[in-house]
């Protein structure tokens, strides 16, 4: 299960003129962001902000891999 998916909220991730839904890893990578482009993260539901956050976490440590 991925970290977006454990919350009730919608999450959606841009970079440049493409918009993904978040919780989708297909989707996710179909965005083709190279390294050090800007993604912006958004949600909304009950849990947004905690969601938000959490995942920003992720990928600003290199999602694990740094």
């Amino acid at each position: 299960m991925t970290v977006a998916n454990r919350y009730a909220s919608e999450f959606r991730v841009t970079c440049e003129d493409r918009e993904v839904n978040g919780k989708s890893i297909l989707e996710l990578m179909t965005l083709c962001a190279p390294v050090e482009s800007t993604l912006k993260l958004w949600a909304s539901g009950v849990d947004a902000e905690a969601l938000v956050g959490e995942v920003a976490g992720v990928v600003e440590t290199g999602f694990g891999e740094l």
